[in-house]
């Protein structure tokens, strides 16, 4: 009986090594595959949109001013 036990362990640990083996293999085959598929092919880099309207904001700099003097406002009372 003893015997069994270990014929046992060692059929799980080779069809183990096996699987693992296989998922190998197919790992490998992907990349390779991808590489064939990829490999002709110039990566295309999308151009810079350009802003063609005015934008919503009438006064930009005056609310970028006014964040700025309540930032130094928060920071540092004392200059106010």
């Amino acid at each position: 009986m003893p015997f069994q036990q270990g014929s046992a362990r060692t059929r799980q640990r080779t069809v183990l090594l096996v699987g693992i083996v296989v998922l190998l293999v197919a790992l490998v085959l992907a990349v390779v595959l991808a590489s064939l598929l990829t490999h002709g092919k110039p990566e295309v880099s999308p151009k810079m949109m350009k802003w063609k309207d005015r934008g919503t904001t009438k006064n930009l700099q005056e609310v970028i001013l006014g964040r700025c003097y309540n930032y130094v406002m928060a920071r540092y009372p004392e200059l106010g």
